[in-house]
């Protein structure tokens, strides 16, 4: 089956869910800083910035805009983990760039779970489905590789779907949710 048919099953399912996170950086080490999850009718269901144990380089708040002294109060991955498996709960999951949403909620749950085994999509959760995938698809744009990935920004723009707070666990769920709505109607 094709990212792009998985993701169309998904939709008509109408139990889905948009995720997005904001991070530390990219490499192993680094830790989920916002969390944001909406629904198919774009009802927020948690958007939370996320105290991670280890600081925030200047270069990565360059990009999406959150610094140390943002998330100082704000609650920490084993504060909300429960809460976010509670809503995930069997339900599908829709991400742009799932692998890379999904692997940095693991390795935030190892790096600050207290030793504990990872239990956030272990049991009761639908299918992950890459909304980055599907669209490198619907777009058809070839690479050395298969389809070409493109940026969310760039995805948005050529689909004529308004940006509005890129690089924002939440702007990022919406234009996400847009996008996923807008290729599925159009085939």
């Amino acid at each position: 089956m094709t990212h792009l048919t998985q993701l169309a099953h998904v939709i008509e399912r109408n139990r889905f869910l948009i995720l997005d996170t904001e991070t530390t950086g990219i490499d192993r080490r680094a830790q989920i800083v916002q969390i944001a999850m909406v629904d198919a009718a774009g009802r927020v269901l948690i958007n939370s910035l996320v105290k991670p144990s280890c600081p925030i380089p200047p270069r990565v708040t360059a990009i999406h805009g959150i610094s140390d002294a943002d998330v100082v109060g704000a609650p920490t991955w084993n504060d909300l983990w429960m809460l976010v498996k509670a809503i995930s709960a069997y339900r599908d999951i829709v991400a742009y760039n799932a692998d890379f949403d999904i692997r940095l909620i693991r390795q935030t749950f190892e790096q600050t779970g207290a030793g504990m085994s990872w239990p956030i999509f272990s049991r009761g959760m639908g299918e992950v489905v890459c909304a980055m995938r599907a669209y490198a698809e619907h777009y058809g744009q070839r690479g050395y590789n298969g389809y070409r990935w493109q940026k969310l920004g760039n995805a948005c723009m050529q689909q004529n779907i308004h940006i509005e707070n890129a690089h924002s666990a939440l702007g990022d769920c919406l234009m996400t949710l847009a996008l996923v709505k807008r290729i599925v109607s159009n085939g």
